[in-house]
């Protein structure tokens, strides 16, 4: 049964240092709030973890190269040396990314490489490399999901219908399944982005508010301030939603709150900055300042629409689509009535969350694609960060339509719900499990093949192999993960490159092709050209490509040098026709036909 509760006992707080104003429990004295408060804290947290390390470690499909060559490639080289065999984009030749981002990863590695040289045998190294960051991933998926959940009691009130559905939402979300455990820069942005938000003061918005919620709510602004700063560091468009927030918010501010807000995001930012400035230093070798950096090169060089330009309408019309799923519906309808102040609620969701709060969200939701829409290059994950804010938007719709969830009223309803779940699982599955798998799958075949040719390596834990491994990916540049999954340096391996057109003028950038884009035009020709003895590559043991080049490579490739060794199911579709069929490996014959 639903218990009537006052604006004073629904105030929303998790963090610890609010435990004092929980909500109070029917049936329990105070002392014990506290604790039931510590308690649903940390069932919710153990629960994530759980399910968000299922999440990484089985999910076994490809989805963007940005996941690798912008985050794990460079952090392998600096845990492990220039040497070590990753694949070093050109964006960090020319200073382009923050270097948080792989310092933090690379964190990861050097504290993996530790224990697995102090406590755990060599054969296991090169798993726990591979294992093990997925398990820092997941924390980072758990961080963002947990403060979703929390921001939603904020707003709802504790314990309330609306925050367990945000808590189903972000656990039933195709997208969350399929992108939130992985190293994009995205994902730590919009966990950081989960945070900030959390500390934000909302309580200077409520009318409702008293001057102790209120004065809670400014000695938090400094974590929100942190947070925000590192995300804003991390991804400079994440500097939007902060600024449109600030002026959403200081209006409703008192002078001395006003001040504060000023104080704060003048010592804590310039505080961000600064370690950001000298992380760069310390990675770059010289003073740098990424951020600028990448404006003039968007400015200058234009190269963003090298990568691909979509449409005006793309994140409205696409984009969100994508994130949501079949959540969009109730997104929709959840932005327009927070706009117009009458977002509905769950009947037991007394009294309604704040207007001025939800508006506010809904302001952002729609400002940041909007804004983003104006440039050429875009991408879901570049929309990520509001994800959390049209979750946490959808429940109320969700809640109001299904109450009482997850067993609504009605059955048409109830058979809806169930087609809802449905739908999100089947979508989690086919990202995660099916669609673009075997190229994720080649690299625990082809290190199984090099560990069966070096026993004692793997085993005694030597750092150099007696038998190196060559092998040659002819597929678009960056088809696969690089060193990160290979692992072994005495793999040498090479790909077809796809280095930008930078110094070049306009019209030659528009005739500009790359070493990937010139194979494809002639296969046949590129291999006669750049293959065999005495070429730019020689012959390599092993060749990784996709299904659709095999009959060409029949005909181009010396009759009796190499024969199929492995094949894997790839993608049911795929957009890119030079990425259609299987992921096909074949290896040299031992006793093959001499090759000039």
């Amino acid at each position: 049964m639903a218990t009537s509760m006052t604006t004073a006992d629904k105030q929303p707080i998790l963090a610890p240092r609010n435990a004092q104003n929980v909500a109070p429990v029917p049936g329990y004295k105070a002392p014990l709030q506290k604790d039931i408060a510590k308690a649903r804290q940390s069932d919710t947290w153990t629960m994530l973890t759980v399910i968000r390390i299922i999440n990484a470690v089985t999910i076994c499909t490809f989805f963007q190269p940005d996941e690798y060559y912008q985050a794990l490639e460079p952090a392998w080289s600096l845990a492990f040396g220039e040497n070590s065999g990753a694949w070093i984009t050109w964006e960090w030749r020319h200073q382009l990314r923050s270097s948080l981002h792989p310092i933090l990863l690379g964190g990861v590695y050097k504290a993996i490489e530790f224990f697995c040289d102090s406590l755990f045998p060599p054969v296991l190294r090169t798993k726990y490399l591979v294992l093990f960051p997925k398990i820092a991933l997941a924390m980072q998926a758990v961080v963002m999901d947990y403060y979703t959940w929390a921001l939603a009691e904020k707003i709802y009130g504790i314990a309330s219908t609306e925050s367990s559905t945000v808590l189903y939402l972000v656990l039933f979300s195709p997208w969350q399944w399929f992108v939130s455990t992985r190293a994009f820069s995205n994902t730590l942005e919009t966990a950081l982005t989960a945070v900030a938000l959390y500390y934000w003061p909302w309580e200077w918005m409520k009318s409702s508010s008293t001057p102790n919620s209120r004065a809670q709510d400014t000695a938090s602004l400094k974590w929100s301030i942190i947070f925000a700063a590192f995300a804003s560091v991390l991804r400079p468009t994440n500097a939007l939603i902060w600024a449109l927030l600030s002026l959403l918010t200081l209006p409703y501010a008192n002078q001395s709150e006003f001040f504060a807000y000023i104080k704060d995001a003048s010592i804590f930012g310039s505080a961000v900055i600064g370690i950001s400035q000298a992380a760069d230093k310390w990675y770059y070798g010289t003073w740098t300042f990424p951020a600028a950096n990448w404006v003039y090169f968007n400015l200058s060089e234009n190269l963003a629409i090298f990568y691909g330009a979509n449409r005006l309408d793309y994140y409205f019309t696409e984009g969100l689509a994508w994130l949501l799923m079949p959540t969009l519906p109730f997104a929709l309808i959840a932005i327009y009535q927070a706009l117009t102040n009458r977002l509905q609620v769950s009947p037991t969701t007394t009294p309604p969350p704040a207007t001025t709060i939800t508006r506010s969200l809904a302001i952002i939701a729609l400002a940041l694609p909007s804004i983003l829409s104006l440039i050429s290059h875009k991408e879901v994950r570049f929309i990520y960060p509001i994800f959390p804010i049209l979750t946490i938007l959808s429940a109320g719709p969700i809640a109001s339509f299904f109450h009482p969830i997850p067993h609504p009223s009605s059955k048409p309803k109830c058979y809806l719900l169930y087609t809802f779940l449905l739908c999100n699982i089947t979508a989690a599955i086919m990202l995660g499990y099916v669609q673009n798998s075997g190229v994720k799958s080649v690299h625990y075949w082809l290190r199984s093949e090099f560990e069966a040719k070096n026993p004692t390596m793997v085993q005694s834990g030597e750092t150099h192999a007696l038998n190196h491994t060559t092998l040659g990916v002819l597929m678009p540049c960056h088809s696969i993960p690089w060193r990160s999954h290979l692992v072994y340096p005495e793999i040498e391996a090479w790909a077809l490159t796809c280095e930008p057109p930078i110094g070049l003028s306009t019209e030659a950038k528009t005739e500009y092709f790359d070493e990937a884009d010139i194979f494809y035009q002639d296969p046949a020709m590129w291999l006669a050209a750049n293959m065999g003895v005495g070429r730019a590559r020689e012959w390599p043991e092993y060749l990784v490509f996709f299904g659709q080049l095999e009959e060409e490579l029949a005909r181009s490739v010396p009759r009796g040098l190499y024969e199929e060794c492995w094949r894997r199911f790839n993608s049911v579709w795929h957009d890119d026709w030079r990425r259609v069929g299987d992921v096909v490996v074949w290896c040299r014959q031992r006793s093959p036909v001499r090759v000039e």
